[in-house]
């Protein structure tokens, strides 16, 4: 990749105009046009237009961040929501074979969106194919418009001359953010930094990718790849683990800041896909917080200042009681 780099780019200078270079061995081609050279002579500018074409790489980079991490939550979403089912079919099947000690309750408490439509269905002596092969069908649909984004938004955000498979190389590094912010990203501290972290890391590996004609690309996305694990290891190591141990994180409260809906829902449901874009409103507390303070209050409503006073004495007796 390094002497690519180098032979390219010293093709390109030489030619100084539109051009393709194909490599016949891996059927790699590298198409540029005028504008692509462009790229390589920004500082010989004047200062608004270096300005400006900054500032376009800034936008550019904000909507590869946007539309790359959306649409990788929502797959991730998507496979954890539907594609478990293929879980229930697969161990019907193995129970039919003589496995009889597959227990199926361990399952459908496993995954309670699917078990417990499945267990109401089956109680009314209702079909339960119809629900496993919806939930197929979602899988292979939204599974081949996320390959499709990638294809498209390859062209739409990176049209200019790349390694091979970069493109799918940032896919699969904001997948793993994704996965790491379902499973670890509990904290408030982590909720609040990581997200940012991983953002400045994004922008300054694109800074590079539009700012030159042809660069060092992979070496590039390797450096923001490793700034990221370090990211995320020192969120857990932390920020995670001391949460946990002073039960900002239990099983009560599984994250510390939340998105709370002003009405009620099953509980085995999971929330609606809208819902990953509505921001952050809630935040739990559980019985070792400090309780909320009263005496700035101005609701009429509320009890007096001493009544107040009273019993956040109360909870704090009993905060100490549970904690002893």
């Amino acid at each position: 990749a390094g002497w690519d780099t180098i032979i390219i780019t010293q093709i390109m200078t030489s030619v100084a105009d539109s051009g393709m270079v194909a490599r016949l061995a891996t059927k790699e081609a590298w198409s540029w046009t005028e504008s692509t050279l462009a790229l390589g002579y920004q500082n010989k500018r004047g200062v608004l237009e270096y300005l400006k074409a900054k500032a376009i790489v800034v936008l550019r980079s904000l909507l590869a961040f946007f539309f790359t991490s959306t649409v990788t939550a929502l797959i991730v979403r998507m496979l954890i929501s539907s594609g478990v089912v293929i879980m229930f079919p697969l161990l019907t099947g193995l129970r039919y074979l003589g496995c009889s000690a597959i227990d199926m309750q361990i399952l459908n408490m496993s995954y309670p969106w699917l078990g417990l439509p499945v267990e109401r269905l089956r109680a009314q002596n209702k079909p339960v194919t119809p629900l496993i092969v919806a939930h197929m069908v979602r899988v292979v649909v939204l599974y081949s418009m996320y390959e499709a984004c990638q294809l498209a938004w390859g062209i739409w955000l990176y049209d200019k001359p790349l390694p091979s498979g970069l493109e799918l190389w940032i896919y699969g590094i904001v997948m793993i953010w994704e996965y790491y912010s379902m499973i670890y990203l509990r904290s408030a501290a982590a909720i609040y930094f990581l997200p940012r972290f991983t953002l400045v890391y994004f922008i300054a590996f694109h800074f590079y990718l539009y700012g030159t004609a042809y660069g060092f690309y992979p070496v590039a996305l390797l450096t923001m790849f490793l700034a990221m694990c370090h990211s995320l290891v020192f969120c857990l190591t932390r920020l995670e683990v001391p949460a946990s141990s002073r039960l900002e994180v239990s099983f009560d409260q599984p994250r510390a800041l939340y998105t709370a809906l002003p009405w009620t829902a099953w509980s085995a449901m999971l929330p609606p896909s809208w819902t990953l874009f509505l921001p952050l409103n809630s935040r739990a507390q559980n019985i070792y917080d400090d309780p909320p303070d009263n005496n700035n209050n101005n609701d009429t409503d509320g009890p007096p200042n001493g009544a107040a006073a009273e019993h956040q004495g109360e909870d704090q007796g009993r905060g100490g009681g549970i904690g002893g």
